[in-house]
């Protein structure tokens, strides 16, 4: 099977698992003959749900050679779930861009180019069914705004006392762009003191808007400390004393902001967790391998990467800095549900920050959504960032999802408006 196949299966696993019979469809594959008699037996002897046996179906299919793909498209289409095929071989963007087999051959860098001002974010198809029907599985996303988001920079820090956050200013406009189109409308605060970061959100925790919203995200950029022999860990104001980044969750809970009770609420942190690099191994074009930061053409050490909290120079002169430490998740959210956190980076990691382009955590989630939130759900959108910095060359832990009872999967619609206590959706434009 194609890779690029192969990966699509995958990615779609959490929808191509929902409202499909598991036996309909792998009776349908057997008569195909893709299975040998064996395959069959450890197939229909798989154990546990509904959706659990069909991950392992779709993951089997996976494996099953160069007409397994074309098989099991038409197998969804014989089953009576042509949404479902056409969710693995339907383009994920339009317009004159190369595809192979309905999926996008640019890369991440190539759709959506630093230099390039404004990405647009892939509309959501309004003729075709949503996959927040079954609110058992998914959370409802149907508001005409879908949620405020909430984006706290902290570039500058009082007398200097931490290097100033060069290039932070470009994840802020990048969050501006893309937060709207995905229906979020956008409050940005940058430069507070600790107590000013819990006050302003506090205030945005008690924002009455919240009721008529179905979500709410919070994002939280800065240099960062982990408290020595503990799991607590603290992100630094403009005067740089610290904020508990629990503290900041917390101020969402249930018992502390009814309006979003039961409601999706999403933080993601730009920060370091430590002061360790995860010392990538990348190969260049020219065969040129570099390991533990250092750059090795020809048996000559050309470049370096040091790893200090400060300034770094990365490989072709691209210049990085951290930002500090970041935090674990012991007892991080207080007897609550339906929080989802993303962190740029693993414990006792730095998360690098391009001077000029801004991190890397926040321009990859931003190309991700923009060409995916169209289709795919926030968890795998998630996975996806995960993968491209791997494909850059870091190691598996490059960043880390947590899920506080966030149980269910969630669609963001795009460009999709839904007439108010209806299913009915309307194009967006």
């Amino acid at each position: 099977m194609e890779e690029q196949d192969r990966k699509r299966i995958l990615d779609n696993i959490p929808q191509l698992v929902i409202g499909i019979s598991f036996d309909d469809l792998f009776d349908q594959l057997r008569q195909k003959g893709m299975f040998n008699e064996f395959m069959e037996n450890e197939i229909r002897n798989t154990v546990g749900a509904e959706a659990q046996k069909l991950e392992f179906l779709y993951r089997y299919v996976t494996t099953r050679g160069p007409n397994a793909f074309t098989q099991l498209v038409d197998a969804l289409n014989e089953t009576n779930h042509s949404e479902l095929a056409e969710l693995l071989t339907k383009p994920r963007r339009g317009g004159a861009q190369p595809f192979l087999n309905g999926y996008n051959q640019l890369s991440l860098e190539e759709e959506f180019p630093d230099e390039e001002e404004e990405w647009t974010v892939a509309r959501g198809d309004p003729d075709k069914d949503v996959f927040d029907n079954d609110k058992a599985k998914v959370y409802p996303m149907r508001s005409l705004i879908r949620g405020l988001a909430l984006v706290i920079n902290i570039r500058t820090f009082v007398n200097g006392t931490k290097e100033e956050r060069f290039g932070s200013e470009k994840d802020v406009a990048r969050l501006k762009s893309i937060l709207p189109q995905l229906g979020f409308k956008v409050i940005v605060e940058e430069d507070l003191t600790a107590n000013e970061i819990l006050q302003k959100v506090t205030e945005f925790s008690k924002m009455e808007q919240h009721w008529k919203c179905d979500s709410a995200m919070v994002f939280v950029m800065s240099h960062g400390s982990e408290q020595a022999g503990s799991r607590i860990v603290k992100i630094s104001g403009w005067d740089s004393q610290d904020v508990k980044c629990y503290d900041i969750v917390d101020k969402l809970s249930a018992k502390k902001c009814e309006q979003l009770r039961c409601k999706p609420k999403m933080f993601f942190f730009q920060t370091c967790r430590g002061n360790n690099i995860n010392n990538p191994v990348r190969v260049w074009e020219n065969g040129a391998r570099e390991e533990n930061g250092a750059r090795e053409e020809n048996g000559t050490i050309s470049e370096t990467i040091m790893a200090n909290g400060n300034s770094v120079d990365a490989p072709n002169d691209h210049s990085l800095q951290t930002d500090g430490f970041m935090f674990g998740m012991s007892n991080v959210v207080r007897n609550d549900s339906d929080i989802f956190i993303g962190y740029a980076t693993s414990s006792g990691n730095v998360s690098f920050r391009h001077l000029d382009d801004g991190s890397w955590y926040i321009q990859t989630l931003c190309r991700v959504f923009a060409r995916d939130a169209w289709n795919e759900d926030l968890q795998t959108m998630l996975q996806t960032v995960k993968r491209e910095k791997i494909r850059l060359g870091y190691t598996e832990d490059v960043i880390v999802v947590y899920n506080q009872g966030f149980n269910r999967l969630i669609y963001f619609h795009p460009g999709i408006h839904f007439k108010q206590n209806s299913n009915k959706m309307l194009d967006g434009s």
